[in-house]
């Protein structure tokens, strides 16, 4: 073997070696893990955001979940470690959270489910309202509940069995089994 050879044969071979790198893809980092028990069938977002929308066609809200998944039949839309805020200058400084919720495909109704805590954002008094689980129509400003609620503004706490809320109004309804603890 000359010279001329061996200096072609190592051409080639670091032509061959350098192609490799050029089309070698890495193989993707593992996804994260999924509760299969959240996708049902229909599609399957992480960390996602879906904005809600008046009657008049404007945006309303945000909801943003770790997990969102529209079942089969796209009629309701289940969500994990889930949120809900109203738009700043629609004036309802209240966000409200949940370990899961779902939504109905039309976005008229919200079922939040687990650890439910709605926190009023605006005011000097920290207020919270916390719960099992909440029906909300966010497009009326309405909350909903049979379960026990617990309503706390500073210092001050009202437990009661059930409560319906009007977030636009500042009103609350209790509906039974209704305790306080004022401290003056």
């Amino acid at each position: 073997m000359n010279l001329r050879s061996a200096i072609g044969y190592a051409l080639l071979i670091l032509a061959a070696i350098g192609s490799y790198f050029v089309v070698y893809e890495p193989e993707p980092d593992s996804p994260p893990a999924v509760d299969n028990a959240l996708i049902s069938g229909g599609y399957y977002m992480l960390g996602a955001e879906v904005r809600g929308f008046g009657v008049d066609g404007n945006y309303l809200y945000a909801l943003n979940a770790r997990e969102i998944a529209e079942d089969r039949e796209g009629s309701i839309v289940r969500l994990g470690d889930v949120e809900l805020l109203y738009r700043d200058d629609v004036d309802i400084p209240w966000r409200l959270s949940a370990t899961s919720g779902e939504l109905a495909s039309d976005g008229s109704r919200l079922e939040l489910i687990g650890d439910v805590v709605a926190r009023n954002l605006a005011g000097d008094v920290p207020t919270s309202l916390t719960t099992t689980s909440l029906t909300v129509n966010p497009q009326r400003y309405e909350l909903s509940t049979d379960a026990r609620v617990t309503l706390r503004v500073g210092e001050r706490s009202i437990s009661a069995t059930g409560m319906l809320a009007f977030l636009n109004e500042d009103r609350i309804e209790f509906r039974s089994n209704v305790s306080g603890k004022f401290l003056p």
